[in-house]
């Protein structure tokens, strides 16, 4: 039903707010003069403009920039895992997997089958056996001692970091948080019906502006959309230009 009203009320052009004589499906008809006659042209060139400087500025950061900066952990020596003095130690770990703030140094490879991997200097890893199903990572650095628990069961890595997987410990918390959500749901479920009672009104309320103001809310999303994309490659040129000077 908000579809079929939705095509039924909008009658607008994408240059004005207001309303011409043309139906939904009448996209050959030219509007009244004074009524997106000639802005559809000028924002056409404008976001043509705006392209372009979006395809300079990614080009300019691409070709000065270092995508490392993006997708390479560092390591408490702050350089690159497996760069520099880091080579041979690829993957990251936290020091603190309740606490990524903590930071993380560069080791060789993610624990595996209860081993501790060896780590980048300044950052010394002694594996201390706690269990038959555990053992524990110390981390000797410059900041202190931290103790990672590794369980039973294998890391993996994403993006070059070492994650939990598969590990009993793992389970049991997955398991845990489902059996709370369903707890909570079947103590909640009125609260959840009046919510969505509101969402279905409140919907129908969107599907009204839009019919009503649907070229002003489209050419602002456009207009917003522009400025960010100025916005953010006016920060990509200066953070590529900070780098160079580091460099």
């Amino acid at each position: 039903p908000g579809i079929f009203f939705l095509n039924q009320s909008i009658k607008t052009t994408m240059g004005c707010c207001g309303a011409d004589d043309r139906g939904p499906l009448d996209l050959g008809a030219k509007p009244k003069s004074g009524c997106g006659a000639c802005t559809d042209v000028f924002f056409a060139l404008l976001f043509l403009i705006c392209l372009g400087g979006s395809a300079i500025v990614a080009g300019f950061a691409y070709s000065r920039g270092n995508l490392d900066n993006l997708f390479v952990p560092v390591g408490a020596n702050n350089t690159f895992c497996g760069q520099g003095v880091n080579t041979g130690f690829p993957k990251f770990m936290w020091f603190n997997y309740l606490n990524l703030g903590d930071g993380g140094t560069c080791v060789s490879a993610c624990p595996d089958n209860l081993t501790c991997p060896s780590a980048a200097p300044p950052i010394t890893i002694l594996p201390v056996p706690t269990g038959t199903d555990t053992i524990s990572c110390t981390m000797l650095g410059t900041s202190g001692l931290h103790t990672v628990p590794v369980f039973a069961g294998k890391f993996i890595s994403v993006a070059g970091r070492c994650l939990p997987f598969a590990s009993n410990k793992t389970v049991n918390y997955v398991t845990d948080r489902v059996n709370m959500a369903v707890t909570d749901t079947a103590r909640s479920w009125r609260a959840i019906l009046i919510n969505v009672f509101i969402a279905l009104v409140l919907s129908y309320i969107f599907v009204w502006i839009m019919g009503k103001y649907i070229g002003c809310l489209i050419w602002s999303a456009i207009i917003i959309m522009l400025a960010g994309l100025v916005l953010l490659g006016g920060y990509g040129v200066w953070y590529a230009a900070t780098l160079t000077k580091r460099a």
